[in-house]
Parts: C-alpha cells; structure tokens; sequence
C-alpha cells in the first residue's frame, strides 16, 4: 500500500466513488453489483477455520469466537484500505481490464510504479507473504502447496477455476445458514433456554442471527450465476450443477452409510459422586506422601 500511494498519479474521487461498471452483460447493475460479491465472500469464507482447533485453545469458549470477530474486522478495515488505494492508482481502466496476463492487479502494479520490475517485486511479495510465529508450520505449507496447485487450474481455464471457488463459497455459505436459522429458532425455546457461557452478543443477537441468515441467502442465490452474459459453455458457472450432483451424493451416502457410523460429538459428564470419590481418593494418596 505504502509503495503504491508513493509512486504513480491517483485518480479522482468521482472514479472511485461514482463510476460503475457493469462488463458483464447484465441489463441491471444491482444484478452486477451483488455478482462482485463472489471475491470478498470467498476472502471470509474461511472465517471459521479457528474453530478446529478449539482443544488446543486456552479458554476456548471464549477466544475462539472472539478470534472470528476480530479476524473480520481487522481484515474487513485491512482489506478495505487496500482495495481503495488500489482503485485510486487505476488511472487507466480500460488498460487493466484488458491486460494480457489475465491478473488486473498485475496491471495496477505497473501504472502505479511504471516499472515493471518494481511491479514484479511487488507482486511477489503479494505471492511469498507468509507468517512464521506460533502455527503448526508443517499444515500451513501443506495448506500452501495444495492451494498453489489448485490455483494453477486458472491457468488451464478460468471457467474451471472460477467454479471452484463458487463451489466451495456456495458450501460454505449454505452450511452456515442452516445453524444460524436453527440457532435464530432456539431463542424462543423459553423452557430451555440456551447456555451461552462467556460468549454472547445480548439484545442484538437475534438481529445479528437475521442479518447473517439474509445475508447467506442472498449469497447462495448469486453465486451460482454466470459472471457474464451471454452464456456459453466457456463461461458458464458450474458451480450449481455441482453443488447439487455433491448434495444428492451426501445424502445417499448418509442413508446408505454415515448414519449408522455417525455418533455426535463426546460430551464428557463428571458427575458429583465421582467429583467425590476423586476427592476421597486425593486425601487418601496425599497422606501416604513420604515427608520431604
């Protein structure tokens, strides 16, 4: 960001705040607008990858929703900040919509610093960036050499590795609808009430719970559309005749197979006679202790 605010001329307010453009075919922009939606809801898609590793957190309950909150905002103001300063270094749209090597950030790169070796390095730090404090090392550069190799299908075809990220964006999306409308029902259960522990977002609860909901529906109603139109089998998305072949296979192999294998998750239960017994057992013990 600091390389491309330094370097370069900057447009003005009105193209960044007040132009719109709609290259994808469609009659309506609403329609275009809510098709853009597919890059940053991909971008949060993995906000609940903390989760998985709720044993090996200190204070769970706590931290884990807490690192999801914050893990959005941070990278909500992050990322925000970053797409601005690059649309302000965009003084020539055309230019980076019909850039050669079918990455329009590389172009950007390029008219801010007019360099092409500068535009390189910058994109090879965008490529290389990593962190190396407190993480399981060995998954994260497995993680990297599968995603790295599941990117290079952009290479071979567009319309492959766009469906992709629509598949696993559309999953992850509809998966997460079900449990906050359940979740949004739950409230109302009044003589069993829910047990929030540490963790709750009180009277605004409930509207949070609607507003994501809505906002899941609207993502799984979008992101199976075509980016443009006409549609051809080049540029068709995919993502939806997938979706459902994967949805019919899931439910097959849960009546054929998981649900005579699925137990639910362990909840271990000490009850207060053994809470007692222990206690017995630890005076016992510490009274057979050796002095010294």
């Amino acid at each position: 960001m600091i390389s491309i605010l330094a370097t370069g001329e900057k447009t003005s307010n009105n193209n960044v705040w007040g132009t719109f453009i709609n290259a994808g075919g469609w009659k309506s922009d609403g329609v275009s607008f809510c098709l853009g939606f597919l890059t940053p809801a991909f971008a949060l898609a993995g906000v609940d990858a903390v989760v998985h590793m709720s044993e090996e957190s200190y204070n769970a309950a706590l931290n884990v929703p807490r690192a999801m909150i914050w893990s959005v905002i941070i990278n909500g103001l992050a990322g925000f900040a970053y797409i601005l300063t690059v649309l302000y270094s965009i003084t020539d749209t055309e230019a980076v919509l019909a850039t050669p090597t079918g990455f329009p950030i590389i172009a950007v790169f390029l008219q801010a610093t007019n360099n092409q070796k500068a535009a390189t390095a910058m994109m090879t730090a965008v490529i290389i960036i990593s962190t190396s404090n407190k993480c399981p090392t060995n998954a994260v550069l497995s993680l990297t050499v599968a995603v790295s190799l599941l990117s290079r299908i952009n290479i071979g075809s567009t319309t492959a590795f766009n469906a992709l990220i629509s598949l696993t964006t559309l999953g992850f999306y509809f998966s997460c609808t079900i449990p906050t409308i359940l979740f949004a029902i739950r409230r109302f259960n009044r003589p069993n009430p829910i047990d929030y522990r540490p963790w709750t977002m009180g009277k605004i609860g409930l509207a949070v719970n609607i507003l994501a909901a809505t906002f899941c529906v609207v993502l799984i109603i979008f992101l199976p559309f075509p980016p443009v139109l006409p549609v051809t089998g080049v540029n068709m998305n995919y993502a939806s005749p997938v979706f459902v072949a994967v949805m019919v296979f899931a439910v097959i192999n849960y009546v054929v197979r998981a649900r005579k294998r699925f137990t639910g998750p362990i909840k271990e239960v000490i009850s207060k006679t053994s809470s007692d017994n222990l206690d017995l057992q630890l005076v016992i013990a510490t009274k057979h202790v050796p002095s010294g």
